[in-house]
């Protein structure tokens, strides 16, 4: 039987597209010594960090670097309700992430399968993906978790078993790192345990964030990045604990937290005025693993991956 995936354009008229359900495929096996430092020997991630191999030097945050007076572009759309779409298309993988770029039009989708790879799955449109028809990226160093984003033409995600990001310029393939001190980031202390995430990145209008938690305690942490220099501007602290969490996403500068079944939206915490909100609204029906969770705002959608399936849910604001 034929699935669909719901992607309404940004011109808000309507379109459906009926495809056959499809298997992403394992990724081809990697160099054995990069293999040997990052997994252990059940094939897991190691805690072990790895060697560097950024064409940049390591940046580190620290309070000297932060700016305190960020600007925000937009804060007054708050969300009414999500309504998810019933049509969706099955996965191979219980994990993954699916991505287009948050940031500009660009016919492309990317795909993360599973919580730890490598490569990344490259297809030029939408029909290409409904056909399995892809080309395999190597972005050189071992993802973890289904937190990933593509922005501004980069591919940004956590390096599995250190406290470091990437990101991964996919026309030049140029990699630049940053190093998150005090983050949690091995022996399974996640952010998010539902989706085996660490640190979860986040687009909205206000531009780029990665989300994660302290080591001194169990408070969720939001830092704004800057995608050019690849730095912190800022940091946040949310008190918010994170074991309340299943998954978190970033909408108008407002970060919302699903409870811990991911099943309805309980909190919110508007980063601007560093003050909580009281929200609650449902996400979706079933019990099962949602592995991933993040918004669009060149589309106002959620992207999804629940139930090894993938699907689109439309946002509505309270002004709309």
């Amino acid at each position: 039987m034929a699935k669909n995936l719901y992607l309404p354009p940004h011109n808000n008229s309507s379109v459906t597209i009926a495809f056959t359900s499809f298997f992403f495929t394992a990724s081809p096996s990697v160099d054995k010594s990069q293999r040997i430092n990052t997994l252990n020997s059940s094939g897991n991630i190691a805690d072990k960090p790895m060697k560097s191999e950024s064409s940049q030097p390591v940046q580190t945050y620290n309070n000297s670097n932060a700016i305190s007076n960020e600007k925000f572009t937009k804060t007054d759309c708050k969300i009414k309700a999500i309504k998810c779409s019933d049509k969706s298309t099955k996965m191979f993988s219980t994990f993954g992430a699916w991505m287009s770029d948050a940031s500009r039009s660009d016919d492309r989708i990317w795909v993360a399968d599973h919580f730890s790879g490598r490569r990344l799955q490259e297809f030029k449109n939408i029909s290409l993906l409904l056909q399995n028809d892809h080309k395999d990226v190597d972005v050189r160093k071992f993802y973890q978790g289904c937190g990933h984003v593509v922005y501004k033409g980069s591919f940004y995600f956590h390096n599995g078993g250190t406290n470091t990001l990437y990101k991964f310029a996919l026309n030049t393939r140029k990699t630049t790192a940053l190093t998150m001190p005090n983050s949690r980031y091995r022996q399974l202390s996640y952010l998010f345990h539902n989706s085996k995430t660490y640190f979860k990145f986040a687009v909205d209008e206000n531009g780029l964030w990665v989300i994660f938690a302290s080591n001194t305690d169990d408070n969720t942490m939001v830092a704004k990045l800057n995608p050019d220099t690849f730095s912190v501007q800022s940091m946040i602290n949310t008190a918010y604990p994170s074991a309340k969490a299943g998954n978190a996403f970033i909408v108008c500068g407002v970060l919302y937290f699903t409870d811990n079944l991911d099943k309805l939206v309980t909190y919110a915490f508007d980063l601007k005025t560093q003050s909580p909100l009281d929200v609650s609204f449902d996400l979706r029906k079933g019990n099962e693993i949602l592995a991933m969770l993040s918004y669009y705002p060149n589309k106002r959608l959620l992207y999804m991956w629940d139930n090894s399936s993938v699907r689109t849910c439309r946002v509505k604001f309270k002004n709309s």
